[in-house]
């Protein structure tokens, strides 16, 4: 990515990628592997923005490298209009990008 950092959301512990080559201590919590379900991932889509992701993960290019976002929480662009993708940039309130926060129809493996 070049030196290009995704928005700061709140703030955050830095994010020592969940790899486990780059583990690390943040104020004596050891971050890089799951230890429960309050390092689990979770993702939010954000009613006409980005996925907000946080938690413990580990963002990978479609080639296997490791992206290190710096931090436990990032916004990952849905419009595609972003000029740091994956990252968010904020790009879509200035597009008009529209889409739901919820699924609008049946999913298709929910069919018969």
């Amino acid at each position: 990515m070049s030196g290009v950092r995704p928005p700061i959301l709140r703030h955050d512990p830095p994010l020592a990628a969940s790899h486990p080559a780059r583990q690390s201590t943040f104020a004596g919590r050891r971050y890089g592997h799951c230890t429960g379900m309050d390092d689990l991932a979770s993702v939010t889509a954000c009613e006409d923005g980005p996925l907000l992701l946080r938690g413990a993960f580990t963002l990978l290019t479609q080639d296997g490298e490791v992206i290190d976002p710096g931090r436990r929480t990032v916004a990952l662009c849905r419009c595609g209009r972003s000029a740091i993708k994956p990252f968010c940039d904020g790009t879509h309130k200035a597009v008009g990008f529209q889409a739901p926060s919820a699924p609008t129809s049946e999913r298709p493996w929910e069919r018969d």
